[in-house]
Order: C-alpha cells, then structure tokens, then sequence
C-alpha cells in the first residue's frame, strides 16, 4: 500500500463517517456469526490500541 511520505510519522487525519459506517456493517455481519457480545468485544480489544503508541 503506497501513502503519502507525510502520513509517516503524523495521522492523515480523522476517518471520514462513510468509512466508519462501513466498519461498522462489516463487524455487523461478523458478529451475528457467534456471540454477539463476546464477538464486540473482541472487535474492542483489537481497535482499542489503533493509534497508540505501546512503549
């Protein structure tokens, strides 16, 4: 995946509300495949430390 040079060390930006719509169907169909509140919580714990820096 090819981005920007200036995206490197910085964040683009907020996520445009159509993308996160997008996630948010996609995880919906995802979870009706199991326990729904074990299957979001999984999703939490993976999206929880997106844009964080882990020292």
């Amino acid at each position: 995946m090819k981005m920007k040079a200036s995206w490197r060390f910085d964040t683009p930006g907020p996520m445009p509300p159509e993308a996160v719509r997008e996630f948010d169907t996609l995880i919906g169909k995802v979870v009706v495949q199991g326990n729904r509140w074990h299957m979001l919580e999984h999703f939490k714990g993976i999206f929880r430390g997106i844009g964080q820096q882990l020292f």
